[in-house]
């Protein structure tokens, strides 16, 4: 099964509708946990689910490549990073419908491909594990700042 933490608001809330049509399939918890449980939770679970919120990307996309989990995720449309996500290689993209049934069908489709294609998730969790490295930790950041910067030419 899937299992999503977080709050089903703004656009998550036609996923939510297609979560609530099975529940033994999609997990949804609200409950605050610490930020240390959270990450060993994460780090518990072979693919992580994101959803868009309040903005396309969030912190739990970051946190899922940086357990080196799968990141399972609508297809990112509006988000330029100086090195892209690139869907299928990064992470695993689907489609959203704003039928629930539906929804739930796109979901239920990409879950199975990850789970009865093992090669197919490490190659993808170890590509996402090196994004994050090179992109979204505190190391990654500083080397991305400092090309985007021409820090080099400044000193």
């Amino acid at each position: 099964s899937l299992f999503f933490r977080g709050f089903l608001y703004s656009d998550r809330h036609s996923i939510g509708s297609a979560i609530s049509l099975d529940m033994n399939f999609i997990k949804v918890s609200q409950d605050r946990i610490s930020y240390s449980e959270y990450i060993q939770e994460l780090n518990s679970y072979q693919i992580g689910l994101s959803l868009n919120g309040a903005a396309e990307i969030c912190n739990r996309d970051m946190e899922i490549l940086g357990v080196g989990s799968v990141l399972l995720r609508p297809k990112l449309i509006n988000t330029d990073f100086l090195n892209p996500l690139v869907p299928e290689f990064h992470y695993v993209s689907f489609e959203t419908s704003s039928d629930p049934k539906a929804q739930l069908e796109i979901l239920r489709e990409k879950h199975n491909i990850l789970i009865k294609d093992r090669d197919y998730m490490m190659y993808v969790a170890l590509n996402g594990k090196e994004w994050y490295n090179e992109n979204g930790s505190r190391q990654g950041n500083v080397s991305v700042l400092t090309k985007v910067l021409n820090i080099e030419e400044l000193l």
